[in-house]
């Protein structure tokens, strides 16, 4: 039995997007770390030892192909298991990241279900029945039912339907972004 859980590099430049996996990977009772591009990534894994790399496909700075590339070059880097995460889930994407030096691929958005499957196949997930959502009556209606303009209920099944969890990264995405349409545009469009 391992005493020390299994850690996970998040590579995501969408705060959101990162936020959402790190709630979803520490429920699984994971280690988390995170890197906002490629570049971060590389040095992130020279720097330290990791179980797994998650790594979105497009970022600034450095992309998850040239990330893995890089990281593939490294004589440690040799065992560690890299999944793709993108919207791109084509065939020919999938062969692009494999050629990359990935061994999974991960459709955006994320299925929880298909995240344990992937995970499962690099680590040993230990009393995982115990951390999938469970089935649960109809609960009251929240704050959350009036936020129409999202999908609540896709986010909430990703979060194990932890309201708290959403709120948090509701409330982040505000801090982050509230400012957003006072901001000058860079270019008009005509």
């Amino acid at each position: 039995m391992r005493s020390v859980p299994f850690s996970i590099l998040i590579v995501e430049d969408n705060v959101v997007n990162q936020q959402i996996m790190v709630e979803v990977l520490n429920a699984l009772h994971l280690h988390t770390d995170t890197a906002l591009n490629g570049k971060d990534a590389v040095r992130k894994v020279q720097e330290r030892q990791y179980d797994l790399v998650l790594i979105d496909i497009q970022m600034p700075e450095m992309d998850g192909y040239d990330a893995t590339r890089e990281v593939c070059k490294s004589q440690d880097s040799v065992a560690l298991p890299i999944v793709a995460m993108t919207a791109y889930a084509l065939d020919q994407d999938k062969v692009r990241a494999f050629d990359a030096g990935m061994n999974n691929h991960l459709a955006k958005p994320i299925n929880e279900s298909e995240l344990v499957e992937v995970l499962s196949k690099y680590l040993i997930l230990e009393n995982i029945d115990e951390t999938l959502p469970q089935e649960s009556p109809d609960s009251a209606p929240s704050f959350l039912d009036k936020l129409t303009f999202l999908d609540t209920e896709s986010v909430l099944g990703t979060l194990r339907n932890n309201e708290e969890t959403y709120h948090r990264i509701l409330v982040t995405t505000y801090e982050n972004h509230r400012h957003d349409m006072n901001r000058p545009k860079s270019s008009p469009i005509h």
